[in-house]
């Protein structure tokens, strides 16, 4: 029978130590994962990428750190959604197939660093600052929340090594580093920076989008039909083929 079952850290950092979940059970295939408490991290086992969870969740009043680095992250599956709004003093995370996510910022601040990888569905990014270290993600969403928390401004996303095939941006900054791709860029708000790897289609469609262009790959399509495109920033020879 699935379960939801909760971290709560008992004696160790250990993934597969029964005592250290609420239901003195190690979650299996077909379970829910919450991280909502205390400041323990999960930091031995951490290479679940076997199992498909259905939800993961980590939450404002969690403190500890999931996975030790981005070499040696929280490997899991989603079947569902992984959730992050809150908590953490660091997250690394992925390795698996993760249907869909949404990354509402971690730690009490918001602002501490989640970085995360696989094979991604769809990403919906609102808050915090997240690294997108590697693996595919088919459609990412910038779309910073705009509350009493956060007026917009506070959603930054370095992509190192993915390959994201289409990225829907309304704010926020998005910047491609290292060897990433993208494949289609709609950019309706915010600033999206291509310091190096490759974007091939890019549309700016509001007077809020930015797109700074610095990589000396060829760019296959430009449409600008409100906002900024520049390309100012390095002086090497680039082609825009349209």
């Amino acid at each position: 029978m699935p379960s939801t079952v909760t971290w709560v850290g008992g004696t160790s950092g250990d993934f597969n130590t029964a005592a250290n979940w609420d239901t003195a059970a190690v979650p299996v295939a077909g379970d829910s994962i919450i991280f909502d408490r205390g400041t323990r991290n999960l930091d031995t086992n951490l290479d679940q990428s076997a199992v498909t969870f259905v939800n993961i969740s980590f939450r404002k009043a969690y403190g500890g750190q999931a996975g030790n680095s981005v070499a040696t992250p929280f490997k899991f599956g989603v079947s569902g959604k992984l959730l992050i709004e809150g908590g953490g003093s660091r997250l690394y995370l992925g390795g698996g197939t993760i249907v869909t996510t949404i990354m509402r910022g971690a730690g009490s601040d918001y602002g501490r660093e989640v970085h995360l990888a696989g094979t991604l569905t769809t990403v919906t990014f609102q808050r915090g600052l997240l690294y997108l270290e590697s693996g595919t993600t088919t459609t990412m969403v910038v779309d910073p929340l705009r509350d009493a928390e956060n007026p917009g401004t506070g959603c930054v996303c370095y992509g190192i090594t993915p390959t994201v095939t289409t990225l829907n941006q309304f704010g926020g900054n998005f910047i491609l580093q290292s060897a990433g791709t993208i494949t289609t860029l709609e950019n309706a708000g915010g600033l999206t920076q291509i310091d190096t790897g490759t974007l091939t289609t890019c549309n700016l469609r509001s007077p809020a989008s930015r797109v700074d262009w610095r990589s000396t790959t060829t760019l296959t399509t430009l449409l600008v039909y409100k906002g900024i495109f520049d390309a100012s920033e390095s002086a090497a020879a680039r082609t825009i083929t349209s």
